[in-house]
């Protein structure tokens, strides 16, 4: 029979994401994924035939928890632009490191935010937009695309910076901006 095998896909990809987390994707390879898990580098190779893989998944997997992360409102229960934004700003706040790989690193070329205006998941930010602002689906998305440019700034800053994040004034912000762009 055939021994039991002690570390599954999930498990070595659980252990990448929080090696990510914590240090980084710079500082991802098999031996430190291997040295979290308490094995050697073989069962990572076994499950992932590269680092190219293991990342690919790892970023598969950060993002899942990115989308889950942002859409988790905890207020009126709304889904508002504004919630939506500071909760995409708090992220790169807690999740420095997550955030730098989904959208500052080499991956980040196929995750651009500036793509996300026209994706399914914004669908209905841009319907209502255009129902309040009475304008076009086109219309509707360039705003969308320069209030992700102005949201997007802000988390990286905060990314480098937490200290700089101010719900309060990044909120105010973010309403000025959007109220200036869909005034008629």
């Amino acid at each position: 029979m055939a021994p039991k095998k002690k570390y599954s896909r999930s498990s070595i990809l659980n252990a990448a994401v929080e090696t990510v987390r914590e240090s980084g994707a710079e500082n991802l390879n098999t031996r430190t994924v291997a040295a979290r898990l308490g094995c050697s580098t073989q069962p990572i190779l076994y499950y992932f035939s590269s680092i190219e893989l293991l990342k690919r998944e790892i970023f598969r997997a950060a993002d899942d928890y990115h989308t889950e992360y942002i859409t988790k409102i905890e207020s009126s229960g709304k889904y508002t632009l504004k919630d939506t934004a500071l909760r995409y700003i708090q992220f790169a706040v807690d999740e420095k490191n997550l955030f730098r790989f989904l959208f500052i690193s080499e991956y980040a070329k196929d995750n651009c935010f500036l793509n996300a205006a026209s994706a399914e998941d914004f669908t209905e930010f841009v319907s209502l937009l255009r129902f309040r602002a009475d304008i076009s689906r086109e219309e509707a998305c360039g705003i969308l695309k320069q209030m992700f440019m102005l949201i997007h700034g802000y988390a990286c800053v905060c990314a480098y910076h937490p200290e700089m994040y101010d719900s309060e004034k990044i909120g105010q912000q973010i309403e000025l901006v959007f109220h200036s762009l869909t005034a008629n």
